[in-house]
């Protein structure tokens, strides 16, 4: 909020009012390490609390790199969205793990 004192009193600006929000991330510019609110990937991206969250149909490949799941089973996308990053096979549909939930 303007007029925080700390970093940690920063809180980047959620999703609404038809934007898709940003997440915190830290940056390094001549040796020192500066935060800042990034906006939000897209598409497949979702910011929740200052973190990135696949969409349903999105794989995180990275902590911040949403990509499309391009598996399906009957026209349904086996990767489940709502997922973190360090999530691994939490991010696929029963049945199904590995990249891209690509193995089942």
């Amino acid at each position: 909020p303007a007029g925080s004192l700390t970093e940690d009193a920063c809180v980047c600006r959620g999703a609404g009012d038809g934007q898709a929000g940003y997440y915190r991330a830290e940056r390094v510019l001549d040796s020192v390490v500066q935060i800042v609110c990034e906006a939000c990937p897209s598409p497949g991206g979702r910011c929740v609390n200052q973190t990135v969250l696949a969409e349903p149909g999105y794989f995180m490949v990275g902590p911040v790199q949403p990509v499309a799941c391009s598996h399906e089973i009957n026209h349904v996308s086996v990767c489940k969205g709502n997922s973190l990053f360090k999530h691994g096979d939490s991010q696929c549909s029963d049945g199904h793990s590995g990249f891209l939930c690509a193995s089942c």
